[in-house]
């Protein structure tokens, strides 16, 4: 087993699917004051 920490609780993992969601993902949250922090994982 290996040894994990916890995430910060200030931060939330938000699957996406594809990148062509991100623009419509960030519009919705521009005003909100977030960081957001895109990982892009390629398969």
């Amino acid at each position: 087993m290996q040894n994990r920490e916890d995430l910060n609780e200030d931060i939330s993992i938000v699957p996406m699917g594809s990148l062509d969601k991100i623009a419509t993902f960030v519009s919705l949250l521009k005003d909100s004051k977030l960081k957001i922090i895109l990982l892009k994982i390629k398969r």
